[in-house]
């Protein structure tokens, strides 16, 4: 908001109060000219003149995909799921859901905001979920928000109008609502919620009813964006205030309907969270006030000096005890005290800024309670509108202050080079606050490139950020990190107050993946504790029974949970399983029919009977390599014993019973190579390749052998193929060096001893052939 007030003249006319003072009017009279002669030139000016309005847009939009520029490969994080996990979204059908059956998002989303599922369905069609056009479509929508903004500021006669939306164009404040997808509800809101202030605006000027229903829509848009532009009515009788230095009762009767249309979609959209979520935080009436004044200090403190940004900030301290707390509320009284006092002379613009930034915040401020609050009492994405007042103070008062400089430094006054020189380190002041600004949003928007960098950043800055922890665990046991996971799921359930049964779920799985079943069942059996009718812990711990071979015990969990829930799809099949295992095909059959009848989409597997058929043939094979591995290790006791025939003949019977094993072909390679048999080694080693050739200890094997078989080329072709695999073996590059060296290729030979010294350089063999190599060298010529 400026720093001095405009002065209009007003006259009623169809109802409405219309200014007489233009904002070319307003703009001299707070201190500014339109040509941009100022000492902050163009920048700093209310209209830009000499700064083209385009070259001026295009510096702002620049700015925003400069400073949010990593959001361009970033991919979907947490609460996205609430729309890439909707079926509506994906549905040709869906949108009608969206807008006539709030229900249908429930799952995830308990807000009733159509527009912005409406965005995502219109581009599940256009590209699917592709992350990038989301992000993108994140970044156009912020440069939206932030090139009206500024066209209001102008309308307004806010001196520095440019620079405050630079500021708030790549503020790092704002890297939650513009790189985190779901974060498009603030964009959204924001975008309608200028564009009504400039609707408004220009109905207050001329009166044309069609402006005053345009503006209505408009604001209905952004509410079923966000609810959070409930506040906006409010915010238009404080630009009354702010311009006529009164609000009237006709324009409490303009914006009557506004409020009315905000407190109505706000209850629809309450009562549909509240049947999802239901929160009832037991704060005092003081100590709500307590963190009110608290955040909004929180507030101002990120937007002048955006450090320590997090994406769940930790609780703090809410006692009546607590002096500080006392001094938030001081303050802010003393700051809204000495704003009113001084308005005659510092104007009614810092006051209009304050209040703006106050109502706009104020139903996040913990006076109702919200989900969030559970998580923490601020979030930057709740300041994405209300920052505006307190940037364009702030920048305004500096623009207004330097307009009003004395002397040689006052415009229009003192040397050309003096005006230049401050016209320049003013520039330079604006892009360096700028450039630190957007080096810091760019960091920021970092984090956002996946769930891992995400989590792992909340839980750098807040220890106590349970779900974080138990979302980051989450993470890393999908990428194989099971021990990591474990360490995070640990530091969850040291975080929260209560076990959390889900957690321990997820332990049991982790442990489960490590192949610790002792820890597995004891994890889901904590659960069970906490929460008897779990059914993910019973289902879990059903399968895991199945796993260690006590099917009777499993059978009994899997009938626990169709008691619970008699669609639980998992739980009909991994019966299904059990009863396979049991040898009861019939039952078996049964429970895979019905897991087939709830779940349709299973068919790909093949029918009930098929996969029922497919279960047997996989316990035979279980039974057969049980078999096999009796065989297996009799014959190693037999070689132990030095009777290598027996042994042979154990592990060719071993073999009959596991065909696909590669294990057993190549102890028998082992075994003829004792035996001096090469060519029957040869073809052992062979047969292990065909059933996987990509097993690095046959591959090595079977190359030293070709090597003893004087083989080279072929030797050659195994250690390559094993390099490929394990590229840090130093052993096979000796081996190549060999096979190289007797292939009179004496500076591959030398090449390859090198580099297995430089692996391992304790290994002898290569060190000596490397120095017989290097003396032929001297005397013979490098084959090239």
């Amino acid at each position: 908001m400026a720093t001095r007030k405009p002065r209009h003249n007003t006259r009623r006319e169809q109802g409405t109060q219309k200014p007489t003072a233009s904002g070319q009017e307003m703009a001299s009279r707070s201190g500014t000219t339109s040509g941009g002669h100022s000492p902050l030139g163009a920048l700093l000016s209310t209209h830009t003149g000499a700064f083209p309005d385009a070259l001026a847009m295009l510096a702002l939009c620049l700015a925003v995909g400069i400073s949010y520029f990593p959001a361009t490969t970033a991919g979907f994080i947490w609460d996205d799921r609430a729309f890439t996990e909707t079926k509506p979204v994906q549905r040709l059908s869906g949108l009608l859901q969206i807008w006539f059956d709030p229900r249908a998002l429930k799952h995830y989303e308990g807000h009733y905001w159509p527009v912005l599922y409406t965005t995502f369905w219109l581009e599940h069609k256009l590209w699917g979920f592709a992350t990038a056009g989301y992000h993108i479509v994140n970044l156009l929508l912020h440069s939206a928000v932030t090139l009206l903004l500024w066209r209001l500021l102008r309308r307004l006669a806010v001196p520095g109008a440019w620079v405050a939306a630079a500021v708030f164009a790549v503020h790092p404040v704002h890297v939650e609502p513009v790189v985190w997808v779901i974060g498009r509800k603030d964009l959204l809101a924001g975008l309608f919620y200028m564009a009504t202030v400039l609707t408004y605006i220009r109905f207050v000027e001329d009166g044309r009813r069609g402006r005053y229903i345009g503006a209505l829509v408009l604001f209905g848009m952004g509410l079923l964006s966000k609810s959070i532009v409930l506040t906006l009515p409010v915010s238009l009788l404080i630009w009354h205030w702010w311009t006529q230095g009164r609000v009237t009762g006709a324009n409490i009767r303009q914006v009557l309907p506004f409020l009315a249309l905000g407190l109505g979609v706000t209850v629809i959209d309450w009562l549909s969270y509240k049947d999802l979520e239901d929160v009832t935080l037991e704060y005092s009436s003081i100590e709500r006030v307590l963190i009110a004044v608290h955040a909004l200090w929180f507030y101002v403190g990120k937007l002048v000096w955006p450090t320590e940004l997090a994406v769940i900030y930790p609780h703090w301290d809410v006692s009546a005890d607590n002096p500080l707390a006392w001094g938030y509320v001081v303050a802010t009284v003393g700051v809204l005290v000495a704003l009113w006092v001084y308005r005659r002379r510092i104007g009614r613009g810092p006051l209009a800024g304050v209040l703006f930034f106050s109502v706009t915040l104020s139903p996040t401020l913990g006076f109702v309670d919200y989900g969030y609050m559970q998580f923490a009492f601020v979030a930057d994405r709740y300041q994405y509108l209300a920052g505006i007042g307190i940037i364009v103070t702030l920048v305004g008062a500096v623009a207004h202050g330097v307009n009003r400089l004395s002397g040689a430094w006052k415009p229009g006054q003192g040397t050309g080079v003096q005006a230049m020189a401050i016209t320049v380190a003013s520039a330079v002041a604006v892009a360096v606050m700028l450039g630190v600004l957007g080096v810091i949003s760019w960091q920021q928007a970092g984090i956002y490139q996946n769930e891992g960098k995400y989590f792992g950043h909340i839980t750098s800055f807040n220890p106590r950020a349970r779900s974080a922890y138990y979302n980051f665990g989450n993470w890393l046991k999908d990428e194989g990190r099971d021990e990591d996971a474990l360490d995070a799921y640990r530091h969850a359930l040291d975080a929260s107050a209560p076990d959390i049964p889900a957690i321990r779920t997820n332990m049991g799985v982790a442990f489960e993946n490590l192949k610790q079943y002792d820890q597995a069942e004891e994890q889901y059996r904590l659960a069970l504790q906490v929460k008897p009718r779990y059914k993910n812990a019973m289902n879990n711990l059903a399968l895991l029974l199945t796993r260690v071979e006590r099917y009777e015990e499993s059978l009994e969990l899997y009938r626990n949970v169709i008691k619970i829930d008699r669609n639980y799809v998992d739980a009909h099949t991994g019966m299904g399983f059990a009863l396979a295992w049991l040898n009861r095909p019939g039952e078996a059959l049964r429970s895979l029919e019905r897991a087939l009848a709830l779940d349709p989409s299973r068919r790909k597997l093949g029918t009930a009977r098929e996969q029922l058929a497919s279960i047997l043939g996989e316990i035979d094979q279980y039974h057969n390599r049980q078999k096999a591995d009796v065989h297996y290790r009799r014959a190693l006791d037999y070689r132990q014993q030095g009777r290598l025939e027996d042994a042979l003949a154990a592990l060719r019977t071993g073999q009959e019973q596991s065909p696909e094993s590669t294990e057993i072909p190549m102890t028998m390679g082992i075994i003829a190579e004792e035996m001096g048999r090469l060519d029957e080694a040869a073809t052992h080693y062979q047969r292990a390749l065909e059933i996987n050739p990509h097993v690095p200890d046959v591959l090595n094997r079977f190359g030293a052998l070709r090597i003893q078989q004087q083989r080279y080329e072929e030797a050659l072709t195994l250690f390559q193929t094993l390099i490929a695999i394990e590229p840090g073996f130093a052993k096979v590059y000796s081996g190549m060096g060999i096979a190289f060296f007797h292939l009179k290729r004496y500076d591959e030979a030398l090449r390859s001893f090198e580099q297995a010294l430089s692996l391992d350089p304790s290994l002898e063999e290569a060190k000596n052939n490397r120095d017989h190599v290097r003396r032929l060298l001297g005397h013979t010529p490098a084959v090239r």
